[in-house]
């Protein structure tokens, strides 16, 4: 007779969801769809929880040399009434956070300063988000790309079952202060959330294998970037400029 192997899903949202409102004392829910208030607010502070952890910036939602190309271009106008034609890159989906790559082309006599912004030419000024030209004070650049180091936003079933924990003890922690306003049960979880806060910390290393010399807190007071891990010389850049 074969032996019986039980089959364990990896967590998804609603079981992240119905973790919180089993913990405030509710029963279970199959679907968010038409839930009842709590339910509804533990999903809000799933996302949360989310958004959170994932802005820290890890391996499996970081990418390097990400190129970003024109979504179209503009006519802008200097100060002397010179018409110059720019490119316009707006942001790609998803994209929580970025640092500009670091590159030749993007460094040096021309320094790439950019930040995502409304722009007041894209859509008549409609409020469409674009890279910024800060240096310039303009809605695009006369480039044909420009290089991002992006820290991607991922739906809570794309990210790796460690994530998914500390997310679900972030939010479970949320929930009992703000829903339930048991704060007592709440700080019994303060450890296990330090916990897993270690334990996801501890994968990211063990994967890069960091040590004293190839350190990650180290680099980023010496940049934000690992040593020959920028631009174009970045084995895992997605692209990279073609040369």
């Amino acid at each position: 007779m074969p032996e019986y192997i039980p089959t364990i899903l990896i967590a998804t949202e609603l079981d992240a969801i119905n973790a919180c409102i089993v913990a405030g004392g509710e029963a279970p829910v199959s679907s968010v769809v038409g839930a009842r208030p709590d339910v509804q607010a533990a999903q809000q502070l799933v996302r949360e929880a989310s958004r959170e952890v994932q802005s820290e910036g890890w391996r499996f939602n970081t990418e390097f040399g990400f190129e970003v190309l024109p979504s179209g271009s503009v006519d802008w106008t200097d100060s002397s009434g010179a018409v110059t034609t720019l490119n316009v890159f707006e942001p790609p989906p998803n994209l929580l956070r970025f640092t500009v790559s670091t590159m030749e082309d993007q460094q040096g006599a021309y320094n790439l300063d950019t930040v995502v912004r409304p722009s007041r030419l894209v859509n008549n000024g409609d409020g469409t988000l674009v890279f910024y030209d800060r240096a310039l004070n303009r809605d695009g650049f006369q480039r044909r790309a420009i290089y991002i180091d992006p820290v991607w936003l991922w739906d809570f079933d794309k990210l790796p079952q460690i994530a998914r924990t500390l997310i679900t003890i972030k939010a479970k922690r949320a929930y009992l202060r703000q829903v339930v306003q048991d704060y007592a049960a709440s700080d019994r979880m303060a450890e296990d959330e330090q916990k897993a806060m270690s334990n996801l910390k501890r994968e990211e290393s063990e994967v890069d294998d960091y040590n004293v010399f190839n350190n990650l807190a180290v680099s980023q007071h010496l940049g934000g970037r690992m040593p020959r891990l920028s631009g174009v010389v970045d084995q895992r850049a997605s692209y990279g400029p073609q040369k």
